[in-house]
């Protein structure tokens, strides 16, 4: 799998979290590593709402932006 880790584990720094690769079905001109961060830890629903919004995904309204925590990950 190119997942590396599983909701709770600790990580250090360098460790690898997941692989980066291409996406199937859409033409991306570059890899990527997803990431998303929500704000409720509590909150086990799904991550997304599928048929919202005229049948796209919707995301939960927790959605954070998770720059700033990895800006700040080698302080």
């Amino acid at each position: 799998g190119s997942i590396k880790v599983k909701a709770e584990d600790e990580v250090a720094r360098g460790q690898p979290i997941g692989a980066v690769g291409k996406l199937k079905g859409i033409n991306v001109p570059s890899n990527m590593l997803h990431l998303e961060m929500y704000s409720d830890v509590s909150d086990t629903s799904n991550l997304t709402i599928k048929g919202a919004a005229g049948g796209k995904f919707k995301r939960r309204s927790d959605l954070i932006n998770p720059n700033s925590f990895l800006d700040n990950a080698d302080k």
